[in-house]
């Protein structure tokens, strides 16, 4: 237990490795705001890239303040606010070329799908099934597909019916371990004893 728990640590520290580009960011008093710093802590962006970027920051900000301050009506509010994100994140991915979509999302996303590949590797763990080896590659297997999901996931945040399709496309890629560890979450929930005497 001890090892795989360090295991999980190497495997969240190589996961959340990453790259820092600040430089070239538009800010108030010198200072990069703080959504471009994040961007560019996540992905290595080109020069014409950041200046790209920065442009469309300028309009989200001043979109985003424009529905904050002047509107009013909290409904058209929200609409605004929304509409506004999805431009200026439908803008940024467009900017970026798909390796560097891929290096965005696992660089900011490792430490959720850690979290939720842990989960599942503990339900398979308290099974009593499996070696300790075959959990750590159980790890890889579940916090690659889990990765592979998110991308999809956020790459069409907001074209909903490309999202659902590719997303449906990558459960046909579900590893095994994956698949039994859903399983046994579904049976603890329904208060199914496990079939070899494990009671949830």
């Amino acid at each position: 237990m001890r090892k795989l728990i360090s295991f999980l640590v190497i495997i969240t520290s190589m996961a959340g490795s990453l790259h820092s580009q600040s430089q070239g960011l538009t800010g108030q008093e010198g200072e990069s705001p703080l959504r471009l710093a994040e961007i560019c802590k996540m992905v290595e962006l080109s020069a014409s890239q950041l200046d790209t970027l920065n442009h469309y920051y300028t309009d989200y900000a001043d979109a985003m303040k424009y529905a904050i301050n002047k509107v009013e009506d909290k409904k058209e509010s929200a609409q605004l606010i929304y509409r506004t994100k999805e431009k200026f994140d439908t803008r940024f991915m467009s900017l970026l070329s798909d390796k560097q979509k891929r290096e965005y999302v696992r660089n900011s996303s490792s430490p959720e799908i850690m979290e939720k590949t842990k989960v599942k590797i503990y339900i398979l763990q308290k099974s009593g099934n499996y070696t300790e080896k075959e959990l750590e590659q159980f790890t890889l297997e579940i916090f690659e597909y889990l990765m592979l999901e998110k991308i999809a996931y956020i790459c069409d945040k907001y074209n909903i019916e490309r999202q659902k399709e590719n997303i449906a496309q990558l459960k046909k890629l579900q590893p095994k371990s994956l698949i039994t560890a859903d399983a046994l979450i579904k049976a603890k929930q329904q208060g199914v004893t496990y079939q070899r005497g494990y009671q949830w």
